[in-house]
């Protein structure tokens, strides 16, 4: 056996002892800690593929605008085009336009993932309202 097919064998059983023990590589706790420092970045080119992945008619409404009522508090929220990259960005863009008053302070305890899927939904077509917000009009 040559120096080099040795050390290659050795390296092998290293990672079968590592994997076998749940250490180095294979330890869950120091996979959960690289997977949140790797996750946690959002970077434009992670911002482009989820963009990709985006219904069409979801991506369109992001890009050209969109005009929100919510009839309970008599309010009118417009997002801009190119306001809002993703659809995550809605929530704080809601909460931004919301003038000061007893439903913002409502809106505050809304849970962000929730409120951004419902409002996912509503520029999919595929619902006509979420958290009492319905899509007014299209910005061309």
């Amino acid at each position: 056996m040559s120096p080099e097919e040795a050390r290659k064998e050795r390296i092998k059983c290293s990672h079968a002892q590592q994997k076998q023990n749940n250490s180095g590589f294979y330890s869950s706790q120091q996979q959960s800690q690289r997977g949140k420092k790797g996750g946690a970045k959002i970077t434009p080119k992670k911002i482009e593929k989820w963009r990709e992945k985006l219904n069409p008619l979801a991506k369109k409404r992001l890009d050209e605008g969109t005009v929100w009522q919510n009839p309970r508090i008599n309010t009118i929220v417009e997002i801009l085009p190119g306001q809002a990259e993703l659809i995550n960005d809605f929530y704080s863009l809601f909460l931004d336009a919301l003038p000061e008053c007893e439903f913002k302070e409502e809106f505050k305890k809304i849970n962000q993932g929730s409120f951004n899927s419902g409002i996912g939904k509503v520029l999919k077509g595929v619902r006509k309202t979420s958290f009492d917000w319905s899509l007014v009009e299209d910005l061309d």
